[in-house]
């Protein structure tokens, strides 16, 4: 059985009818466009199912009888496709597999019987039962979009090689890992000869630009101060070492790596070097072909949005799905719908991969626009995507530190985004249900001055008003308000303020500084599709802020006839313009 499409980045399903009970998944974990070694034994009478795939087998007790003994309708095995786990609603639709051999047995298979099968790739069980069902069978039929092939046998048991892609990135080594991580991969580790060359050979063919570069790529390995070596995924001993030449370290740790001069010589031996040097390329080895999603189409631009990275057999990258391809056709990248002859869409400019934040030119999408921005990413839900595909955490966004290789975390990180329509001198829309609401603190922080022979008071205070405007919508809000100031205060409705003594008389006002911060109040939303890939935040449930500090001189009048030994009053009047009757009044102190 060959498979094309899978489940998920760790399992897929199989669906498993039996009769009149309701589906059945069984989950296990598959490497794509390989051949797959399936044995399925059902004992009915104790509703046990042994599932051997590839080198594991699992072993599957239902207690509520999954399975009836008596039934009629047969069993059906269904291989489903089921997006990966980060999409947030799981889809089930059939997939075009090949199927090389089909052996069905009346009797229950053993599991030693049933390793047998799959680690000598043999239709014959020890125990010589023979099947009541094969695919030469004159019981089965060719119906619908089945085709019959011709396939080798050697080509269906040939041993499968690790997949692996060589990325032109320089990176040092912890970069490296971090890289292949994220892509659901690791560094590559040979354990023979075999799979070394392999893993060789893929550098060979997609390496560029790497005269200057002594480190072609690293391994998954280091060798500490003792000497010894170890994996550095799970830090067990390597089974395998195909080192130049070494000696003692007893300085640092150090990894292992591919040596370019040594590897434009012939040579695939490998050697020590600081792991904080960057490589040519990085190598990295999947197990199972990862998945990523597509972002920042248009609506009418209805394809799926996950794709699988895999590789052909040319062990060229490519990334697929059930509707499109994207593969380097005349070193551009290009989008080509399943069986159509033109391009969908191409990448504008030559690269190695399409991950990351392109500009892409659209042909057949139905969109308005010939251009669009189009993410194809490997990050998680909480993640932001570096415009070179690199992953971060979606916190890190525009907080005023550089952590993308590229800086592109800190690009285009406007806070407030307007709509078309917004005309800042008009307040925040309000209703009967909810009037709009301004909150207003004055705090005196020092009185500068007081004089009784002109009754003249000089304070520092600073002024705070703060509200909600359910026009506006934020973006990637850090947890401190002094990170999130609105650069250009009149892009923003903000209270006009007007200050008076306590008989309405003028005062001097000296300010020394006014800002407005945005409060982040509530968790993000975050729109999938977007290219942005911002968190986005409503208005209506994030306060905007103003501080405004200042010095108020104003004039009081004062009842001197008990002077010092009484208590004065003063008083000012704050108000704000702008507002719904003309001018409001709001406190008096």
């Amino acid at each position: 059985m060959f498979t094309d499409d899978g489940c998920g980045q760790d399992s897929t399903c199989f669906n498993l009818d039996m009769g009149r009970n309701s589906p059945h998944l069984l989950y296990m974990a598959i490497r794509l466009y390989v051949w797959q070694h399936l044995c399925i034994a059902i004992n009915q009478a104790n509703s046990i199912i042994r599932l051997a795939l590839n080198d594991k087998v699992k072993k599957y007790i239902n207690e509520d009888k999954l399975i009836d003994a008596d039934t009629e309708n047969g069993t059906n095995l269904t291989i489903t496709q089921v997006f990966p786990k980060f999409s947030s609603i799981p889809v089930n639709q059939p997939r075009i597999n090949h199927l090389s051999d089909l052996r069905l047995y009346n009797q229950e298979i053993s599991e030693e019987d049933m390793n047998h099968y799959i680690n000598n790739c043999s239709g014959d069980l020890q125990n010589s039962a023979q099947p009541v069902l094969t695919l030469d069978s004159d019981l089965l039929q060719v119906k619908g979009s089945a085709q019959l092939t011709n396939i080798s046998e050697e080509q269906v048991c040939a041993s499968v090689q690790p997949m692996s892609i060589f990325f032109n990135r320089r990176h040092n080594f912890k970069k490296a890992q971090d890289w292949c991580s994220q892509l659901g991969g690791s560094l590559p580790l040979p354990e023979s000869h075999e799979t070394n060359t392999f893993f060789y050979n893929q550098a060979l063919k997609s390496r560029r630009g790497c005269d200057d570069y002594s480190i072609l790529y690293w391994l998954d390995a280091v060798n500490n101060a003792s000497g010894d070596f170890y994996k550095m995924t799970d830090g067990k001993p390597l089974k395998w070492i195909n080192l130049w030449s070494w000696g003692r370290n007893n300085f640092e740790i150090l990894c292992l790596v591919i040596d370019n001069r040594r590897f434009n010589k012939g040579s695939d031996e490998w050697r020590l070097t600081s792991c904080r040097r960057p490589s040519c390329g990085v190598l990295c080895s999947f197990d199972y072909s990862p998945w990523l999603k597509l972002q920042g189409k248009c609506d009418s631009f209805t394809l799926d949005t996950y794709v699988i990275m895999s590789t052909d057999v040319n062990n060229n990258i490519q990334f697929v799905n059930r509707e499109y391809r994207l593969s380097l056709v005349n070193n551009t990248w290009t989008m080509m719908e399943e069986n159509q002859q033109f391009p969908m869409a191409e990448i504008t400019s030559e690269m190695d991969t399409p991950l990351g934040r392109h500009w892409w030119r659209v042909w057949q999408s139905g969109c308005s626009q010939d251009k669009m921005l189009l993410v194809l990413s490997a990050c998680g839900a909480k993640e932001y995507t570096c415009n070179d595909g690199t992953c971060i955490n979606i916190n890190k966004r525009c907080n005023l530190i550089l952590e993308c290789p590229d800086h592109s975390d800190e690009e285009h990180c406007e806070k407030v985004l307007l709509p078309h329509n917004y005309y800042p001198r008009l307040p925040p829309p309000s209703t009967v249900q909810r009037p709009f609401q301004l909150g207003l603190t004055l705090s005196i922080s020092s009185v500068r001055k007081f004089c009784p022979t002109t009754f003249t008071v000089v304070i520092d205070t600073n002024l705070i008003f703060w509200w909600s405007d359910s026009r506006l919508t934020y973006r990637n809000l850090q947890t401190s308000y002094y990170d999130n100031t609105v650069p250009n205060m009149s892009q923003v409705w903000h209270p006009k303020v007007n200050i008076k003594d306590g008989y309405y008389g003028a005062v001097d006002l000296t300010h020394h500084s006014r800002n407005i911060h945005i409060l982040r109040d509530s968790r993000p939303f975050m729109i999938f599709e977007k290219s942005s890939e911002d968190n986005e935040y409503p208005g209506d449930w994030n306060r905007l802020q103003m501080d405004q500090k200042q010095i108020i001189s104003f004039r009081c009048h004062l009842n001197l006839h008990m002077y010092p030994f009484d208590t004065q009053r003063c008083s000012i009047i704050i108000s704000v313009q702008d507002l719904h009757v003309g001018v409001e009044e709001l406190l008096e102190v």
